[in-house]
């Protein structure tokens, strides 16, 4: 009975030893560190596990992320709605001054022919005058030869 306890407790040794070298593994360390390291990681705050207050401060700040989004596209849908009304304006506007300059070109044809016809008129009225000096020069002529 005592080889048998003899051989559980070596047993449990080499067990021991084996989770010893595996935590060793793990926490990548010595031995002769296994202690300091566990001690170390059992005074540390760190645990990895998020307390509420983290939690909170995360969402929290998911929240503001959102509402700063939602912010952001309801700007960006008012600007597109005053960009298209911008448009629509513009549409407007040039459709009237494609009217008006359409108008402005009607007007520059009637003064051109205007100016045309005045031209035509003085130049009708210099023939005029030529034939009538001729004329006049022809009745001189004879009232001084009669």
């Amino acid at each position: 009975m005592e080889n048998r306890i003899v051989r559980g407790a070596i047993q449990g040794l080499i067990n021991d030893s084996k989770m010893i070298d595996e935590l060793c593994h793990l926490l990548e360390t010595e031995r002769i560190n296994l202690v300091k390291v566990v001690t170390d990681l059992d005074n540390s705050e760190n645990t990895g596990i998020a307390t509420i207050e983290e939690i909170e401060a995360v969402i929290s700040a998911v929240e503001n992320g959102l509402e700063k989004v939602q912010d952001a596209k309801y700007t960006v849908e008012e600007i597109e709605s005053h960009a298209d009304n911008a448009k629509y304006d513009c549409d407007n506007a040039e459709t009237y001054l494609e009217d008006a300059n359409g108008i402005t070109r009607e007007w520059k044809a009637e003064i051109k022919a205007m100016e045309e016809a005045k031209k035509e008129e003085v130049e009708a009225d210099t023939e005029v005058t030529e034939e009538q000096k001729e004329i006049n020069n022809s009745n001189q002529y004879a009232v001084i030869n009669n």
